[in-house]
């Protein structure tokens, strides 16, 4: 005889009558270990339907939420006490234009499409000034970038209402508002 390994496990008639009283569509009977699991989800990503049972105070992502607006709120209350000097105006135009381009130069053209190869030390800066622009990571920026072009630039996103084919400049509406 060995060390334990002469235990059989119960079948399904033998498991108790309270576990198979709680089945319902959330649970599962495992016959083979006489437990009630529950059912795993397909993915790890809420649904449509997931969120929009929740309360509307749950549904908000308040960490994006509040790196968006604080800046522009922390903004509109120092206009109020601090007057606007040239430096300040300079800086944020500087700011405004690196920025534009760790997104464009950098998450849009170098990463997203891969229209071009650049040294470490340029991708390194484009990556920061992208990250300065507080619109995601590269890798989140980019997958969502190229699920928008997905469908969009093929013969069935015609009928798309972002589609390149009808509207040219309105197909990036949908892919900026989310």
């Amino acid at each position: 005889m060995g060390s334990g390994g002469d235990r059989t496990m119960p079948s399904a008639s033998e498991a108790p009558a309270a576990a198979l009283a709680a089945l319902d569509a959330e649970t599962e009977f495992d016959a083979a270990k006489g437990l009630v699991y529950n059912k795993s989800k397909r993915s790890k990503y809420m649904t449509e339907k997931d969120l929009s049972e929740l309360p509307l105070v749950q549904r908000i992502n308040w960490l994006s939420t509040t790196i968006i607006f604080f800046p522009a709120i922390a903004f509109c209350v120092g206009c109020a006490f601090v007057p606007l000097r040239k430096p300040t105006f300079y800086l944020f135009l500087v700011q405004y234009i690196l920025t534009g381009l760790g997104i464009t130069g950098g998450y849009h053209r170098l990463w997203s499409h891969t229209s071009y190869a650049a040294s470490l030390p340029v991708e390194l800066v484009l990556l920061a000034w992208g990250a300065a622009a507080f619109e995601g990571s590269a890798r989140w920026w980019c997958r969502n970038h190229r699920a928008h072009h997905r469908y969009v630039d093929t013969k069935g996103g015609m009928l798309m209402p972002f589609s390149l084919s009808c509207g040219g400049d309105l197909a990036t509406v949908p892919f900026l508002s989310v």
